[in-house]
């Protein structure tokens, strides 16, 4: 009852045809429903054509249901590709980085911004104010690209670093092994190790501007970029420092220098003094010999005891001015002693002289014959 007057489907008519074509497959064979058998009308010519008949509708309502099939199917493929497109896009940002999301939120509001700006229903400032939230927000993902470029920036300052390194152990074998003797070899290895240390901190200076230039760009930075400031200005008082550094060493070799010529021309100067000393106590020593010729051996005692008491009066003279000079009392005991040797010395010598001279005196009295005698 529900069914009357509701159009039938193609599936439900083809199945009403193929009912049809069963139960007179089942009476062309002699059996029917029920247990029934076929009469003569199965075999009739009209039979045959409603048989004809039911064929055709099949085949025919198949090719209707395989068309409408066929139509369907790009329908539904297509209304499968939107579902997938709407999921695909529904999924999207969960696989986008954090700088993806930045730039997609900071763009979006942006346009939206801009056209609430131009119908003055917001001001720029609070665009701008949105967009810095954005910004802070994504604080995150600025400061890891920056600290990335710092990274490479320190990296390549630490390779640099090593090179310098090694001219600097250049110039320290060059010296060590004595090719720095000279006054201008002295100021040109200052200069050198001066150089080194200036291009040292011109690199270092160039560096913390170059992160100074980074780190401006992080939200939040105001105390990073105080402290990178001040590190300049740091290099900056050492790069001066060294400056006057090189000049004072200059100044020190310089007066080495100096000082080192001074004391070579105090060193000839006494060498020439004391070679003059030893030529005049040679000439007064050959003097001396030269008096003693002629001379008795009484005379040349006396003359021999002037000569010592003379130079032990010298010592004591000496001795007398240590004394009035603090720390060199010893020195002074000293040469007293030695006065007092060389006059016992003398006396001794003279002693000498003495016996000398007697035993000549013995031997020239006895005859020649009596001299013989006792031989």
């Amino acid at each position: 009852m529900l069914n009357i007057g509701r159009e039938q489907t193609l599936e439900q008519q083809l199945a009403a045809v193929q009912k049809r074509l069963a139960t007179s497959a089942g009476a062309a064979s002699g059996k029917l429903p029920n247990g029934l058998t076929a009469g003569a009308d199965t075999r009739s010519a009209a039979y045959a054509a409603r048989l004809a008949e039911d064929l055709a509708l099949e085949a025919s309502l198949k090719n209707q249901i395989a068309l409408e099939q066929a139509g369907i199917a790009p329908k539904e493929a297509a209304n499968k590709l939107r579902e997938s497109g709407r999921a695909w896009e529904q999924d999207r940002e969960k696989y986008l980085t954090r700088v993806q999301l930045r730039e997609q939120e900071l763009e979006k509001t942006r346009i939206q911004g801009a056209a609430l700006v131009a119908a003055g229903s917001i001001k720029q400032s609070e665009l701008d104010g949105r967009l810095g939230a954005i910004r802070i927000k994504y604080a995150d993902t600025y400061n890891i690209a920056i600290d990335t470029q710092i990274e490479l920036l320190k990296r390549r300052g630490a390779v640099e670093e090593e090179a310098a390194k090694r001219s600097m152990a250049t110039l320290g074998a060059d010296r060590a092994a004595g090719l720095a003797t000279s006054l201008l070899a002295e100021f040109a290895y200052a200069d050198a190790v001066a150089k080194l240390d200036q291009d040292a901190l011109a690199r270092k200076r160039a560096m913390l501007v170059a992160e100074l230039a980074l780190t401006a760009a992080k939200p939040n930075s105001k105390k990073e970029q105080a402290g990178l400031s001040g590190a300049i200005a740091e290099v900056d008082a050492q790069a001066l420092s060294r400056t006057l550094q090189l000049k004072e060493e200059i100044r020190v070799l310089d007066i080495k220098d100096t000082k080192q010529a001074a004391n070579n021309l105090a060193d000839l100067a006494d060498k020439r003094a004391t070679d003059l000393q030893a030529l005049q106590a040679q000439l007064q020593a050959q003097r001396d010999a030269n008096t003693l010729i002629g001379l008795s051996a009484v005379e040349a005692i006396k003359f021999n005891q002037g000569l010592v008491e003379e130079a032990a009066a010298r010592k004591e003279v000496e001795a007398g001015i240590l004394d009035t000079i603090i720390g060199r009392e010893s020195e002074a005991a000293a040469l007293r002693a030695s006065a007092t040797a060389m006059r016992a010395l003398g006396a001794e010598q003279a002693r000498g002289l003495s016996l000398s001279a007697g035993t000549d005196v013995a031997k020239a009295s006895i005859p020649p014959r009596c001299r013989s005698c006792r031989r």
